[in-house]
């Protein structure tokens, strides 16, 4: 989706349904992020001057991408946004095929009402399995720009502190500076 707040896949993760959930998160340098950034901000800008100057309305999308383009490059120059590539994965499972059937429909019109578009790995069922392992492999490569802000809300709980016992340090939140520790072999709060 365009924008996301936090615990916005709480309803997903609320529901109950028996599939894995996998985030693939890859940092981006200060630096790489820059020059991709000006890409877009160059493509997105030169095609739009290209359909002007043939008299063509502007693509609402392609006005769009230009705009979150360039209203990221100041942050990340500045240090205070991160781009990301993140990969998200879900895997069903299932004792037979019709349990299966039912369960991936519930699980696709779960994550259709939190914006996210699925698609189903038919021939690629072995990368899929293997990219959702804890191993940090992303053997599907299905991966999607987002920066810290949007990426502190992939978190499927939210809470104005979150302090989980045998934790690491995650991050900070903004305005509050808590700290935010998690602890990836517990169960969320």
């Amino acid at each position: 989706p365009r924008t996301v707040v936090p615990g916005w896949l709480r309803p997903v993760c609320g529901r109950g349904l028996p599939f894995d959930l996998t985030f693939l998160i890859r940092p981006i340098s200060a630096d790489t992020a820059q020059r991709f950034l000006d890409r877009q901000v160059t493509v997105h800008g030169s095609a739009q001057r290209f359909g002007a100057g043939r008299g063509r309305i502007n693509d609402t999308a392609q006005d769009t991408a230009l705009e979150d383009a360039a209203n990221l490059r100041m942050p990340i120059q500045r240090g205070q946004e991160q781009l990301f590539r993140v990969g998200i994965y879900s895997l069903v499972r299932a004792t037979s095929a019709s349990a299966l059937e039912g369960l991936l429909r519930q699980a696709r019109e779960s994550l259709s009402r939190v914006g996210i578009h699925t698609r189903e790995t038919r021939f690629q069922q072995l990368q899929a399995f293997r990219s959702c392992l804890p191993q940090l492999t992303d053997e599907l490569g299905d991966e999607h720009y987002l920066h810290t802000s949007g990426l502190t809300a992939l978190l499927p709980w939210s809470a104005v502190h979150l302090w989980m016992p045998g934790g690491f340090l995650w991050g900070l939140v903004n305005g509050t500076r808590t700290p935010i520790v998690i602890n990836l072999f517990s169960n969320p709060p």
